[in-house]
């Protein structure tokens, strides 16, 4: 998903505040189950919507689009007030650019011509990649800060040619809507991988474990078959189990993002000690709070 804000104020999106009427802000131009799931603005929305990519546009185009960050939103009586920030490095959309993609994002007929802010069920930054706007060169020019280059959106570049000996190496292309979940054979673990599962489901996700397929003689040809096809990796981390480290290292090999989870800190490698997790309690209550933060993590991910 991506935050489209428009506005018909000339040099509005060179400041780092603006506000829209409430009735203007959100649900406008969004499909409704997107409208109904934000129309609570509630503390769980303005996160979820500070994650995602922006497209800042003027009416008619009448001035170059510019992607960005909402950085702080203000719910008030008649109002929301943002606070945003540019990727003042990132190109710039023409307007005659814009309105060739309105197709591609999700924008409907007049819809440049209103002032409004709307969230679009459309990755945004991929669009942007594959009209060629946003290319791996240009992300990687940008400030090493720069949040377009924090999400990891470029293609991993190694001089380094993976040939492994024990693995054959699958033929195909990643498949942009899988998830593959590293996580013990053990049936005490089957509530946390359906707690991942719904997180994947709720991004509309696919999501497998290697104990899903059965596809060739060996197992670990299964495994490693699931990571190379996957384009997210969850790795629990919890007993520390062997199977689980040992995929987590083809996963970062092949260039994986990946998202580690653990019931303790102490369960994480001290070689990954320095990588952000997700800490869950083995409850009901632990679970679905994996659920909601694993969902967070995802589309901050996938924009």
């Amino acid at each position: 998903m991506y935050n489209l804000l428009i506005t018909a104020q000339s040099g509005a999106w060179k400041k780092t505040v603006y506000e829209y009427e409430r009735g203007r802000a959100v649900r406008e131009y969004a499909d409704s189950a997107i409208a109904d799931r934000f129309k609570g603005l509630t503390k769980n929305d303005i996160d979820e919507l500070m994650s995602l990519p922006c497209l800042f546009a003027y009416e008619g185009g009448d001035d170059k689009a510019r992607i960005g960050w909402i950085t702080s939103i203000k719910v008030r009586a008649a109002e929301i007030r943002l606070e945003f920030e540019i990727e003042k490095e990132a190109p710039t959309i023409s307007g005659a650019r814009l309105k060739n993609l309105t197709t591609e994002l999700d924008i409907v007929n007049w819809e440049l011509n209103r002032t409004h802010w709307a969230v679009k069920d459309v990755n945004l930054l991929q669009v942007l990649k594959t009209a060629r706007i946003l290319t791996d060169e240009k992300i990687r020019a940008l400030d090493p800060k720069s949040k377009l280059v924090r999400v990891g959106l470029t293609t991993p570049v190694t001089e380094l040619q993976v040939r492994p000996s024990v693995f054959r190496v699958p033929i195909g292309k990643v498949e942009e809507d899988l998830v593959s979940v590293m996580i013990p054979f053990d049936a005490n673990f089957n509530k946390t991988f359906d707690a991942v599962k719904a997180a994947c489901v709720s991004c509309s996700l696919r999501c497998q474990r290697a104990d899903d397929i059965w596809n060739e003689n060996e197992i670990i040809q299964d495994v490693f078959s699931l990571i190379y096809r996957s384009r997210i990796v969850i790795s629990d981390f919890t007993g520390r189990n062997p199977n689980v480290f040992y995929e987590t290292g083809i996963a970062h090999t092949l260039g994986k993002t990946v998202i580690p989870i653990a019931q303790s800190k102490n369960d994480v490698p001290f070689d990954l000690g320095h990588l952000r997790f997700i800490k869950y309690l083995d409850n009901r209550e632990g679970r679905q709070k994996l659920t909601r933060e694993i969902a967070q993590k995802l589309r901050g991910i996938i924009g």
